[in-house]
């Protein structure tokens, strides 16, 4: 309440899930939306229903170590868990910096070991059989991914300005994301995501075929 109307609230006073929502907003502008979701679930899903009625300043790690053992016995996943850890030191990290707590005790606690998949690109014979089993306009769409590996939004979240025909490059500048059942275009998420690729050959003569035919169905469409 205090919080909410403005005025200053003792840190032995302040309970983590106020926090947590003063921390929520803080950083809302500052990352992107689907990021933002991401913590704002993990707190309200598993954090929150544990921790949120403890006082910052009196959070403990035995109680985060508490929260993450829990998890683990309940069958999440190891990296679900290690996310769990993941969003609480980064709030914690800003009450440290806003000097609310004296130090950050998610950093001292265990989490299970995340055991990364291998991944094996597709071979030259495989990529062929997909693209292969693709047709129509979708087949520029799978055959721009396999030609400079692009992730699915930043494939999805392409427009024709950010293909430059001349040089025969592409920039890639936004990603499309689903958030509250809408779809929208997004900043990359890092600055080293927004980069530009010479396209090979292949993939821009099928860029350009793919322009006009999209062009020719435009006009027959009209005002619809």
């Amino acid at each position: 309440d205090l919080i909410e109307a403005g005025r200053p609230i003792r840190s032995d006073q302040l309970l983590f899930k106020p926090f947590a929502a003063q921390w929520l907003e803080a950083v809302k502008l500052t990352i992107a939306p689907r990021t933002y979701r991401s913590y704002s679930d993990t707190l309200r899903l598993h954090v929150l229903p544990t921790l949120g009625g403890i006082p910052l300043s009196r959070l403990s790690a035995a109680q985060v170590q508490r929260l993450i053992t829990t998890q683990i016995a309940a069958g999440h996943s190891a990296s679900g868990v290690e996310y769990t850890r993941t969003v609480l030191r980064i709030a914690l990290a800003k009450a440290e910096k806003w000097g609310m707590v004296t130090r950050n005790v998610a950093r001292l606690v265990d989490t299970p070991k995340v055991r990364r998949p291998e991944i094996r690109p597709l071979t030259q014979s495989e990529a062929a059989r997909l693209l292969s089993s693709v047709q129509g306009q979708d087949r520029t769409l799978y055959l721009l991914t396999l030609g400079i590996g692009l992730r699915r939004g930043e494939g999805l979240g392409l427009r024709w300005q950010d293909v430059d025909f001349e040089t025969g490059a592409v920039t890639v500048a936004h990603t499309l994301q689903r958030l509250d059942g809408k779809t929208v275009l997004a900043e990359p998420k890092t600055a080293k995501s927004r980069r530009t690729w010479p396209l090979p050959a292949p993939v821009l003569a099928s860029l350009r075929e793919h322009r006009k035919n999209q062009l020719v169905e435009r006009l027959a469409a009209g005002e619809h």
